[in-house]
C-alpha cells in the first residue's frame, strides 16, 4: 500500500459518514452536510503529503580570463598527545586569486598569500611570522586548475624551489637554528625530487579543497559517493577514504545552494591495513606472539570530516566553506588525535 493517502470526495464522505447527494436517506441534511465537507475537505487536502519529485542539478563552474578573487582562510587545530593538548591558532590569512587564462578543458590561475594573523598577543604574531606560512608572501603560486578549479600541477614548480630553500633558512633562523648546509640540501632535494602535481597538492590545499565543491552534479534525492586514497595516520601508504556528497537546499529564486559532506575511513580498508601491519611486524618465517596480535588487534582508527559549503548558482563559485575534520587512533597503548576547523571566505570580482 502507498504511503500517501489519496483523498476523493467519496473516501471524505465515507471518512466522515455525510451521506453522498441522491442517496435516499439524505433529505435535507445534505446541504449542510455539503457545507462541513467543503471546509473538511479543504484542510484535509492541504494536509496531504505530497512526494517531491527527485531532480539532478548541474551547478556549472564559470571563470573568465581577468576574473579576480580575494580568498580568507581561518583555521584553529587542536591536537593531543597521550592525554597532552596543544593548540594552534585561530589564525587567519589572505589570498589575492587570479584567473590567468579560461578555457574548455580548465584554468590557469594564481593564488598568492598577502597576509597572516593571529588575533592574539604581538609575541604570538611575531611567533607566527616566523613560520613556513607566512615566510610564503608574495610567492605567486601559478598553477593548472581542472574545470572545477581544482589544481593539477604547477608547471614552474622547479623555478620557484631557490625561494623554498631561502624560506626554510629564514625560518631556521627565526627560530634561533643555525642554518645547517646539510639540512638545506635535503630540503632542496626533496623539492627537486616533487612532481608539480604533488607540489600542487601540497601548497595549494586550500585551493584543491574549494575546487572539489564546485563544478558539481547532484541528486535532490540521494547523496553521491566517491572514494579516494589519503595518507594514513600511521604511515606507510594511504587507506582507503568514501565521501558522500549531499545537495540540502538548491533555492533557484535566490540564486544559491548549500552542499554538505561527510568523510570516513573506509572499514574494510582499516582491516586490511591493520592486517597487513601484523604480518609485516612478524620476523620471516614467524608468527607474533599473542600478546602482541592482541595488542594491534586493539588498534583503533577513525576519521570524521563534515563540512558545508554554500555555493553561488550564478557562476558556481563558493562563496563560504565550513569544514571540520577529527582524526583519532590508539596503538599499543598510545594515542593522538587532531581536530582541526577550516572557515573559508571567497569574495569575487569579475570583469
Amino acid at each position: 500500500m502507498s504511503k500517501y493517502w489519496v483523498l476523493t470526495p467519496r473516501g471524505i464522505l465515507a471518512l466522515l459518514h455525510v451521506p453522498e447527494i441522491g442517496s435516499s436517506r439524505a433529505g435535507s441534511r445534505s446541504r449542510r452536510a455539503l457545507v462541513t465537507y467543503a471546509a473538511i475537505a479543504t484542510v484535509a487536502v492541504a494536509l496531504v503529503r505530497t512526494p517531491a519529485a527527485a531532480e539532478t542539478v548541474a551547478i556549472p563552474f564559470k571563470a573568465a580570463n581577468g576574473d579576480a578573487f580575494h580568498v580568507r582562510v581561518t583555521k584553529t587545530v587542536f591536537e593531543s598527545e597521550n592525554g597532552k593538548d596543544s593548540n594552534e591558532g585561530p589564525f587567519s590569512f589572505d589570498y589575492d586569486g587570479a584567473v590567468l587564462d579560461a578555457s574548455e578543458s580548465g584554468y590557469r590561475m594564481r593564488w598568492t598569500l598577502k597576509s597572516v594573523f593571529m588575533p592574539g598577543t604581538k609575541a604570538e604574531n611575531r611567533e607566527l611570522s616566523s613560520g613556513m606560512l607566512a615566510l610564503m608572501r608574495d610567492i605567486p603560486l601559478e598553477f593548472d586548475a581542472s574545470s572545477n578549479g581544482v589544481p593539477v600541477r604547477i608547471p614552474n614548480f622547479r623555478n620557484l624551489i631557490p625561494r623554498l630553500v631561502e624560506v626554510g633558512r629564514e625560518v631556521l633562523t627565526a627560530q634561533g637554528r643555525k642554518p645547517d648546509q646539510q639540512v638545506l640540501d635535503r630540503m632542496e632535494q626533496t623539492y627537486r625530487n616533487m612532481s608539480p602535481q604533488a607540489a600542487a597538492a601540497t601548497f595549494l590545499p586550500e585551493a584543491a579543497f574549494v575546487g572539489a565543491m564546485q563544478n558539481l552534479t547532484l541528486d535532490t534525492d540521494a547523496p553521491k559517493k566517491t572514494e579516494h586514497q589519503s595518507p594514513s595516520p600511521f604511515g606507510g601508504g594511504s587507506i582507503k577514504t568514501v565521501t558522500e556528497i549531499r545537495l540540502t537546499k538548491h533555492d533557484a529564486d535566490n540564486q544559491f545552494a548549500i552542499i554538505e559532506w561527510k568523510t570516513r575511513f573506509d572499514r574494510d580498508a582499516m582491516a586490511a591495513m591493520v592486517k597487513n601491519m601484523i604480518e609485516s611486524a612478524a620476523p620471516t618465517g614467524k608468527q607474533l606472539p599473542p600478546e602482541a596480535l592482541q595488542m594491534m588487534s586493539r588498534m583503533k582508527l577513525e576519521r570524521n570530516d563534515e563540512g558545508t559549503a554554500l555555493v553561488s548558482l550564478a557562476d558556481g563559485w563558493v562563496r563560504k566553506i565550513h569544514y571540520r575534520q577529527i582524526v583519532s587512533n590508539e596503538l599499543m597503548g598510545k594515542s593522538k588525535k587532531k581536530d582541526e576547523t577550516w572557515l573559508i571566505e571567497i569574495d569575487r570580482v569579475t570583469n
